[in-house]
Parts: structure tokens; sequence; C-alpha cells
């Protein structure tokens, strides 16, 4: 990501190009031969020039480290996502319940709010609608493309359900309750989720806002006991609490 301090060398290298230009027209080579002499003025048009080049040449050493760090940076976020899938995986499994999928509902915010929560580590503010987030790891990308609920009221699906309540809501047939009323499903909503049934969704928090939700669901019915899904439940949002607290900036789309 360009920071400014990145941008503010670009702008130094950009007026020390500009100057050493400058420098070469005959109106400002009179007024500096004046003022430096003959020798002071041809040495401060190549001075301009080298600073330029050096500058240019520093920016150019900091986007090649970056892009570097960049690539390291994906490739351990990839080696995570997949031990964070295994473990959530391993967590569900040990209550019976197979075939599951892992999906994540963010918000989406401009550049400008993305960097004023990175370098002021503002609030995040409560949206209208999250929408589903591709993480290779997690997600079918073709499946659930551009998948989003509306979370504030009327919220849909269980997901706004979820983040209305800020509480952790859960239904043992969603594809039972895609004509229901309450859930205020569109078309979209009913083509992508006709074959989910089993559907758990958990709220993460930032201190009291609920900024995501993370939703578990699976196209098998669920027979797990009250008790057991409570646990499940409290292990998960556990879970995934501390995932956040660890990695805020996988809960920002």
């Amino acid at each position: 990501m360009i920071e400014l301090r990145d941008v503010s060398w670009l702008i130094l290298a950009f007026l020390a190009s500009f100057l050493a230009f400058c420098n070469q027209s005959e109106e400002v080579k009179l007024l500096t031969t004046k003022v430096f002499g003959k020798s002071g003025a041809s040495s401060i048009s190549e001075i301009f020039l080298l600073l330029s080049i050096i500058l240019s040449s520093y920016l150019g050493a900091i986007i090649v480290q970056k892009e570097s760090c960049v690539k390291k940076l994906c490739c351990q976020n990839r080696f995570l996502m997949t031990n964070v899938k295994n473990e959530i995986l391993n967590k569900i499994e040990s209550y019976g319940l197979n075939d599951i999928e892992l999906k994540l509902f963010v918000p989406r915010y401009s550049f400008l709010r993305k960097w004023c929560i990175k370098c002021f580590k503002s609030l995040i503010l409560p949206r209208s609608f999250l929408f589903i987030k591709y993480i290779e790891e997690f997600t079918d990308e073709n499946r659930f493309k551009n998948l989003s609920f509306r979370v504030k009221y009327p919220y849909q699906g269980i997901v706004g359900e979820c983040y209305h309540s800020k509480s952790i809501k859960s239904v043992y047939d969603l594809s039972k309750e895609l004509e229901n009323p309450k859930y205020r499903f569109e078309f979209n909503h009913k083509q992508k989720l006709s074959m989910v049934k089993f559907c758990l969704c958990i709220p993460i928090f930032d201190k009291d806002n609920v900024i995501a939700i993370f939703q578990i669901d699976s196209p098998s019915t669920c027979s797990l006991a009250e008790d057991d899904k409570k646990q499940l439940s409290e292990d998960l949002y556990c879970f995934v609490q501390s995932l956040y607290e660890s990695c805020p900036g996988l809960f920002i789309d």
C-alpha cells in the first residue's frame, strides 16, 4: 500500500527534476548567473538533477522492497487461512457436522476510509450492507459471488438478523425459510442459498459495534442437540473474535 511518506518522496523527486529543468531556461540562467556566478549556476542545475535521480532511485528501491514484503505477506496469509480453516473444520466435525462451508460477511469501505482506519485506528462505523468476502481458502467464489445482505432494519436473512440483534443466530433448514417474510430474501438470495440447510451466524465485535458476520452452513440437515449447538457456538465465537483481534484487516473488504 502507498503511504503518505512515499508520496512525499515522489513529490520531492518531481520537484528536484522540475527545478533542474527550469534552470535550463534563459531567464533562470541569467538570474542564477547574477546571483551565483556562471560556474555556480551550472552547479545548481547539476545538483538538482543529481538530487532528482537519487530520490527517484530511493523511491524505486522502496517500492521493490514493499512488493517483496507484500508477496511474503500474501504467502503467510494463505498459510494462516488454511490453518484457520482446518482448525474450525476440526472443531465443527468433532460435533458430528460434515460438508461445512465457511463464509465471512464484511463491510466495504472506500480507499480513504480504509486509509483512515489503518493510520488513525478510528472506529469502524456501522454499515447498511455486509458483503461476502472471497477468501480462496474459505469460499466458493462462483456460487456466492456478490452475495450481500441488508443488516440495518429492514434486515435480510440470518446474517441481517444476527447483525441487528448482536447475537448468534441459527436455523436447522434454511431452504425452508427462503419464503419466510421475516427474512425478506430476494431472488438472488433464494437462488444462491437454495441448497443450504443448516446455517449458523456469529457476530464479530469491535468494542460494542458488530463489524462482520462469520457464517458456517451445510447442505446437510443438522441433528445437534441444543446444548451441543450452544457449546459449538461459544467455541466458534471465541475463535473468530480472537482472529479479528489478531488480523483486523481480514474483516474489511
